[in-house]
């Protein structure tokens, strides 16, 4: 029953994913009708001017809304493809929990099997792309003289392949807590969560441990107060988690971005998520966006915290950080993928009403640590 359960859920994801898929082979019909087989790039596609779109106009905005589009100059084979292989994927995890032929099974990974959670390998440097950006973004957040020598990265590997398995996530949290983890952050998320209790009772153990969790909020445009996007924010009786703290993304204007994922109750603050300049593969830098990048923001700071002020818990710096934010209720935003263009204050979008503040938050908690000394 549980198996089937899985596929259930496996399967409302990959109609999903193949709804926009199918959007981008439309689109990309329409661009090769206008382009010919010329390079062209995303700027190329908000271009197009054609007299009749009928049937098209449902696939031309799913493709205009996707987070994918950002970037002017991104060639436009490259968004394609990457919708086509994000459907692929998810058919074939499909695939393979109807055969019984997923390849964490072959390695000896049942994802329904929490009882045994030692397992993986040290093999980090494979497509490391996502986790080098990350971990650059908390290394420039934690810079602080006199402190940076106290913070240390671990990097842990749960999801390969974009597809997160429930085991994989609670293994990685108890791992990280278990080898001394003081903040672990998550840049990643998703809407079906089979085996979510399980993960909440590593929640659970990270808060025991006094470990502070901080995890993006997804880049679908959504309001995750209505849509929750997991691991949830609350524990099983509905209560917010107080070690875990939900970051969305804004622009350098303080303006929420079209792609952050909302919440006045779930999103707990705003980092900045746009235009970030971090670390890449082979000694490289390069720019990204996305709540992945907001996330570690939030961690590098209360990693700061942490090793400024060892006397404080984190469910103080998750308070700390929260009771610091600079308010964004004067900054008028879109409100994230609503269609109709309507606008709120950023503020309105979060539990907070603000953005990540570093100087405010560790002026507090140096304030806070002093008197606990005293």
């Amino acid at each position: 029953m549980e198996h089937e359960a899985r596929l259930d859920k496996y399967l409302v994801y990959e109609s999903y994913l193949k709804r926009i898929a199918r959007a981008f082979d439309i689109c990309d019909s329409l661009m090769r009708l206008c382009y010919g087989e010329q390079p062209t790039t995303i700027e190329d596609f908000f271009n197009i001017e054609v007299a009749d779109t009928t049937g098209m106009t449902g696939a031309l905005r799913i493709v205009a809304t996707r987070p994918s589009l950002q970037h002017p100059g991104t060639p436009w084979s490259k968004v394609v493809a990457q919708a086509r292989d994000e459907h692929a994927l998810a058919a074939r995890r499909i695939a393979s929990l109807d055969t019984d032929d997923d390849p964490h099974r072959r390695l000896g990974n049942d994802p329904d099997d929490f009882r045994h959670l030692r397992y993986g390998n040290n093999h980090l440097s494979e497509d490391a792309y996502h986790g080098t950006m990350v971990a650059g973004v908390i290394t420039a957040c934690t810079s602080a003289p006199a402190i940076r020598e106290r913070v240390k990265i671990m990097g842990l590997r749960a999801i390969p392949d974009g597809d997160e398995y429930d085991r994989d996530v609670a293994a990685a949290i108890r791992y990280a807590v278990d080898n001394g983890a003081k903040v672990i952050n998550m840049s990643f998320g998703k809407y079906l969560s089979p085996h979510a209790r399980e993960v909440q009772k590593a929640i659970r153990y990270a808060a025991r441990k006094d470990v502070l969790l901080v995890m993006s909020s997804g880049n679908d445009g959504r309001n995750v107060d209505r849509q929750p996007i997991y691991p949830a924010a609350n524990d099983p009786k509905g209560r917010r988690w107080k070690n875990l703290l939900v970051v969305g993304a804004t622009d350098r204007r303080g303006r929420v971005c079209d792609f952050s994922n909302y919440g006045p109750h779930n999103v707990d603050l705003f980092a900045p998520g746009d235009d970030i300049l971090s670390t890449a593969p082979g000694g490289e830098y390069d720019t990204a966006m996305g709540t992945s990048i907001a996330a570690p923001m939030a961690s590098g700071v209360a990693a700061l915290l942490r090793a400024a002020c060892p006397e404080l818990s984190a469910r103080e710096i998750r308070e700390i950080l929260l009771a610091t934010v600079r308010n964004l209720d004067d900054i008028t935003t879109t409100i994230p993928g609503d269609k109709s263009g309507q606008t709120t204050h950023s503020g309105a979008l979060c539990a907070s009403h603000g953005l990540l503040n570093a100087p405010a938050a560790l002026n507090r908690a140096l304030n806070k640590n002093n008197r606990i000394r005293q």
